[in-house]
């Protein structure tokens, strides 16, 4: 950051976010130490990602780092199939979001420069990623898959475009009518993973009950105080209950990051925060055709999977990914938005 004179910015954006920090701890009287270990992952992780996105230029060395790490992703990745697999333990939500990045990196690395060995790496993590994870970051790594697929056939030429849409096409064909039985194998595969026995019993768009235990209860609170501003962790201790243990705060969380938002900053200001970062990251996709592919194709890689957990799964006080993606989306309107 003192190397690139970019640390003015950071400084700022350091200091915004801590006295934030510092109000929500005053607010919420009592919770210093989770708001001190909070703060403590924004400095040491949120932050830095922020900076990764938005500052990160040469994407090619970044893949290629990436790449030389996969072996220990693989490591991971096989230790994750090798174990005895728990849906409800503490690491299901986190074995896929570990993966998913190296994956989609690794593997644009290794089409690039044609390493089968790099290519089946990034594969065997990629079929944890989908598998083995949460049904977001299935959905969300779908949808990502769909995104760098288009940009890459987009950038060939007109008859080359044409043969990869209709290949693209056909193995979709062929996957929709041979659906059950692709099913049946991945579950023999993964016989323990959630999202495929969902899949099979066609529970997949299951809330798992967060309209009533988290939706509804927030939802209810800011349409009974719209005003009220429950600073930063505040949906956390309203929804866990004022007395929790931190552990019990920490997995307490909205489950919707506009939900959080509002619930942090009271609805009216929560409400355009969250069409402020809305409209950044829309305009964010509009423009991006004009950064190198490498850069896009990263972008997009985050983008499908940031969507659907902040919908549904993360929280932005604890999300890395999320940084990053604004990261970018910030990088990429540059020329009207300074952070």
């Amino acid at each position: 950051i003192v190397k690139t004179r970019r640390l003015t910015k950071m400084l700022l954006i350091f200091i915004f976010v801590s006295i934030i920090f510092l109000v929500s701890s005053a607010i919420n009287n009592g919770y210093n130490s989770i708001y001190m270990s909070t703060w403590i992952l924004f400095v040491s992780r949120l932050l830095p990602s922020y900076y990764v996105g938005r500052y990160t230029d040469n994407w090619d060395d970044v893949s290629k780092f990436v790449s030389k790490l996969s072996w220990f992703a693989l490591l991971y990745a096989v230790i994750a199939i090798a174990t005895p697999y728990d849906g409800t333990s503490n690491a299901y939500a986190t074995i896929a979001t570990n993966l998913a990045f190296v994956s989609f990196i690794t593997l644009r690395y290794s089409i690039i420069n044609r390493n089968y060995l790099k290519l089946g790496i990034s594969l065997i993590c990629m079929s944890v990623v989908l598998f083995l994870g949460t049904r977001a970051v299935f959905v969300g790594t779908i949808l990502s898959i769909i995104f760098t697929v288009s940009l890459y056939i987009n950038s060939k030429s007109k008859v080359k475009k044409t043969i990869l849409w209709t290949v693209v096409t056909a193995c979709i064909i062929l996957i929709i009518l041979s659906f059950s039985t692709i099913l049946e194998e991945l579950i023999k595969i993964f016989p323990n993973s959630r999202t495929l026995i969902m899949l099979s019993k066609g529970d997949i768009m299951d809330d798992s009950n967060r309209s009533d235990s988290f939706y509804a209860v927030l939802i209810d609170s800011l349409e009974t105080n719209p005003f009220k501003m429950h600073g930063f962790l505040g949906d956390r201790i309203f929804l866990a209950g004022y007395g929790a243990s931190n552990e019990s705060i920490l997995s307490h969380f909205s489950h919707n990051v506009i939900l959080e938002i509002c619930m942090n900053f009271g609805l009216v200001f929560g409400l355009i925060i969250s069409i402020y970062f809305i409209c950044i990251l829309l305009k964010a996709v509009i423009v991006c055709k004009n950064n190198d592919y490498t850069i896009r194709y990263v972008f997009f890689s985050f983008l499908g999977i940031t969507l659907v957990n902040m919908m549904v799964s993360s929280s932005y006080l604890g999300s890395y990914y999320i940084w990053v993606l604004y990261g970018f989306a910030f990088r990429f309107v540059n020329k009207k938005v300074s952070l």
